[in-house]
């Protein structure tokens, strides 16, 4: 038949036919290697490089885990101030200069508040001092029929004075174990002096790596956004930009939480009528940087002074009652206007990642739980999302696929 290839003429490899001079027409073919998907990485290629990336943060950690804490810190500020000092630097002026504008800020800000504050401090502090002894006294007078009673009942003597408290403690300070933890406590205390100096030199490298990081933080972000493959980096910048997005609204609503709830603390405090009221209810306010802290900090320092002021009377109550009051309106109408869903972490959530934070790093731990646990929120997301579509899941790429 015209046109038929002859018996054993030769066909591409693609599957089209060999036309005039011998070239092949892979009309076929094309579309066969446009219907298939784009050939990822082998498994090969991914441990390879996941082993060699690896190895060198082993060794840079290695290397640098003395500085470690200082350079995580320094990272932390530098993306805290990279907002402002963008906002400075897109009205002219340099990064440098931006970061000195902010830093002399700050600076003078808190010259001008301790001059004006601590005078005032100094002097309440003074007047607490000379009042705790009679205080001590008052407290014993009311709690000595009660200690009475419940000795009666029970016959468990329960120490008031002095030195009934130091009988006790002499008691308990002659138990070897609690000698051998006294005594290495002690060691570790005056054998601790060149750490300390360390630690202090240490410290004093936060600054200068602070100002390197924000001087030269968009081109990190650069160099980090370069070392990632092209096509996966459009899911990169959507996780990157919504864990941005609910870390900066988390700082940027709990500051605002912190100086409003400070000013109501210390009216309150004010009202029941406790010595250091304002600076308890700021420094209260100030901790609520960390969820639940700053409350619970508060209620015991206030009732403290309310006892050492007033004795077992009414104004305990008073005290509880101004932070069981703010916290309601914190928690049903603060904070849902001021953070609302930017966060999105359910308030059971933050509890369990604050406390969990706490034993496992400890001050850090309490600081970066919230952040942390948002950002772990958003990758558990993307990582669902991805899940869902996958062909084990039988979502739509998968479907597409067997189609």
């Amino acid at each position: 038949m015209r046109g038929s290839p002859a018996r054993g003429s030769p066909r591409s490899s693609s599957g089209g036919a060999v036309g005039r001079g011998g070239h092949a027409a892979p009309v076929l073919g094309r579309a066969v290697t446009a219907a298939l998907p784009p050939a990822g990485p082998s498994w090969w290629a991914w441990a390879r490089w996941g082993s060699v990336g690896g190895l060198v943060l082993a060794a840079l950690v290695y290397a640098t885990h003395d500085l470690l804490p200082i350079l995580f810190a320094s990272a932390v500020l530098a993306y805290l101030l990279d907002r402002p000092v963008s906002w400075l630097h897109a009205r002219g002026l340099s990064r440098d200069q931006a970061f000195l504008i902010i830093v002399a800020f700050v600076t003078t800000a808190g010259v001008v508040v301790l001059t004006v504050v601590a005078p005032s401090l100094f002097e309440q502090v003074g007047a607490l001092a000379v009042r705790i002894r009679p205080a001590i006294a008052g407290i014993e007078a009311q709690a000595r029929p009660l200690a009475l009673q419940f000795e009666d009942r029970t016959g468990v003597h329960l120490p008031l004075n002095f030195n009934d408290v130091v009988d006790v403690a002499t008691e308990y300070v002659q138990v070897p174990d609690v000698q051998e933890a006294l005594k290495g406590w002690v060691a570790g205390v005056f054998g601790s002096g060149l750490a300390f100096i360390q630690a202090v030199l240490t410290l004093s490298l936060l600054p200068l790596f602070t100002f390197y990081l924000v001087s030269e933080w968009p081109k990190v972000l650069s160099g980090v956004d370069g070392l990632v493959p092209p096509r996966h980096r459009p899911l990169l910048h959507e996780v990157a930009s919504e864990i941005h997005e609910r870390i900066g609204g988390f700082v940027e609503g709990q500051l605002t939480l912190c100086a409003i709830l400070g000013v109501l603390y210390s009216v309150g405090l004010s009202i029941v009528g406790i010595d250091l009221a304002v600076t308890v209810g700021l420094g209260s306010g100030a901790l609520f940087i960390v969820p639940y802290v700053g409350a619970l900090a508060g209620v015991a320092l206030s009732v403290m002074l309310s006892v050492v002021k007033f004795g077992l009377d009414w104004h305990i109550l008073g005290c509880v009652g101004t932070f069981a009051v703010v916290q309601l309106i914190e928690g049903s109408w603060l904070t849902p206007q001021i953070v609302g869903q930017r966060v999105g972490l359910h308030p059971l959530v933050v509890m369990v990642a604050v406390v969990s934070g706490a034993s496992l790093l400890g001050v850090w731990g309490v600081l970066l739980a919230v952040p942390t646990t948002a950002a772990i929120s958003v990758l558990a997301g993307a990582l669902l999302r991805g899940y869902t579509s996958s062909r084990f899941y039988g979502g739509p790429a998968g479907e597409g696929r067997r189609g």
